[in-house]
């Protein structure tokens, strides 16, 4: 049966034929052959704005009851229920296609964003946290991970990624553990959001072993990422421990497969997704992705005043397509993190982007070579903080940092402790 028929949704008679592709999955583990949160994403290129809206208003005539929406000079977003399950539909100008996701594993955008509780604290914080960086050496040492963590005003915290196993030591998690607590005054940790870019090892692996060493004194409220489909890219076996592990810690988490143009609020932070996977395939005749980096989420976190920019693992291609999707209304931030830890080039990004300080979770020795002198083009170099060279926490007040605070990096060799 056809999608849109399968939810009663009239059939597209606008652009080009209609391409259908396998979205993966959420919580359910596609890699052991879990069927039950099916997401189906249907593509239609070469049609215009006018034609995606009328057609949006055909869906709730249908009897979709709709949602979210949100209309920018880029991206128009609204979002429907139909029969059990959202449809998400979105149109980019600049590439005049309209992507239609049929997601059966989120929950709705009003249902996952989130109030602020109780102001316990005047100011807000954004670390990045020093993992141990080296030479990427398998089962010693690792030259990339990254994580960074926002602390709202009432004292919660989202969590984008985690770091290499490698980097996972028992020392290093209770380092980092305490970093929280410390953060929110001795108070129960609540992460508000966990945010995980792409499933590559290095992005999930120490934020896994913190929730199976902390679990009982650590609340995990949601859970946001969108993995391409196993059937179309090996997943690493991080990702199906990392699934099982939050089903069994947390069966009553929420849980969002994000989709470019939603825009919600998660406390007293905006959070707004900018480019996904699904804007990038397929990525060639031969092959849906080129790799996992390809399949990076990039999202735009706003709070008192000041934006964090997490371009993820992006390499070029999709740095290319941000900036197209974008042109219209240039890409500004404070503080943007540095792709694929100053790995990739992405210089239509920097060239792009304005910001006053550049993130870039690598170790700092490595501050030298082709790809640091692109960031230097575009940004002061007196403004690069690298993890490699400790934690960082800045305080923002108002639109103004309010404080820094720095710790030594923490280097432990890695103690096969696992995940």
């Amino acid at each position: 049966m056809d999608i849109f028929e399968k939810y009663g949704i009239p059939q597209p008679d606008f652009g080009e034929s209609t391409e259908i592709f396998n979205d993966g999955s959420g919580l359910a583990d596609d890699m052991l052959c879990d069927k039950s949160e099916p997401c189906t994403l249907a593509i239609i290129r070469n049609t215009a704005q006018e034609e995606f809206i009328s057609y949006c208003e055909k869906i709730e005539s249908a009897g979709c009851e709709a949602g979210f929406k949100n209309e920018t000079q880029s991206v128009i977003s609204r979002e429907f229920y139909c029969k059990g399950v959202i449809l998400y539909a979105y149109y980019t100008f600049t590439d005049r296609t309209a992507r239609f996701v049929f997601d059966s594993a989120s929950c709705r955008i009003g249902e996952f964003q989130s109030n602020s509780g109780d102001e316990k604290f005047g100011e807000t914080c954004l670390m990045q946290y020093g993992l141990t960086y080296g030479k990427m050496i398998r089962g010693v040492t690792a030259d990339c991970g990254m994580n960074y963590v926002i602390r709202l005003h009432d004292g919660r915290f989202i969590v984008t990624d985690g770091g290499e196993s490698e980097q996972s030591t028992d020392e290093a998690i209770e380092d980092f553990s305490l970093r929280l607590e410390e953060l929110t005054g001795g108070k129960k940790i609540t992460i508000a959001l966990w945010f995980c870019t792409h499933a590559h090892n290095d992005h999930i692996d120490f934020f896994l072993k913190y929730l199976r060493l902390h679990r009982e004194d650590v609340t995990l409220e949601r859970v946001m990422f969108n993995f391409p489909a196993a059937e179309y890219i090996s997943l690493m076996a991080s990702t199906t421990m990392m699934r099982e592990r939050i089903k069994a810690y947390y069966p009553g988490v929420l849980f969002l497969k994000p989709h470019t143009g939603e825009k919600f609020n998660i406390g007293s932070c905006g959070v707004e997704i900018l480019l996904t996977h699904e804007d990038m395939i397929p990525m060639s005749d031969e092959k849906m992705y080129r790799g996992m980096n390809e399949t990076s989420t990039v999202a735009k976190f706003s709070f008192d005043g000041k934006s964090l920019l997490i371009l993820a693992d992006i390499p070029d291609p999709n740095g290319i397509k941000l900036t197209k999707v974008y042109e219209k209304e240039p890409l500004s931030c404070t503080y943007i993190q540095a792709a694929h830890h100053m790995i990739n080039r992405v210089e239509e990004v920097y060239r792009n982007t304005s910001a006053d300080t550049v993130l870039i979770p690598r170790w700092d020795k490595t501050l030298e070579g082709e790809n640091y002198e692109v960031l230097c083009k575009y940004y002061d170099s007196e403004k690069f903080i690298a993890a490699g060279a400790g934690t960082v926490e800045i305080f923002i007040k108002d639109g103004k940092e309010t404080g820094i605070k720095k710790y030594p990096p923490f280097i432990k060799e890695y103690d096969n402790s696992g995940i």
